[in-house]
């Protein structure tokens, strides 16, 4: 294929996740845990790039960007 399939898991620590879905107060304490508890794995054969964004938004943004421009760097090679 002309565009191989890459996977961008963006992802936090657990505990950082479970604060940032508390102070969103939609779920409460029990549904946060078992959302967190109930993510989905990823086939060992998938290329998959991982961004943690565990600092601000704007750091977050960035390693998006910078992953999403290595896919495209890598589809021109």
């Amino acid at each position: 294929s002309r565009y191989p399939l890459r996977v961008l898991n963006i992802t936090a620590p657990e505990g950082l996740l479970a604060r940032r879905l508390s102070a969103r107060g939609r779920e409460d304490a029990r549904d946060i845990l078992t959302r967190l508890q109930r993510e989905a794995s990823l086939p060992p054969a998938l290329d998959v790039e991982t961004v943690f964004n565990d600092g601000s938004v704007e750091a977050g943004v960035a390693r998006v960007l910078a992953a999403l421009n290595r896919a495209a760097a890598d589809v021109r090679r």
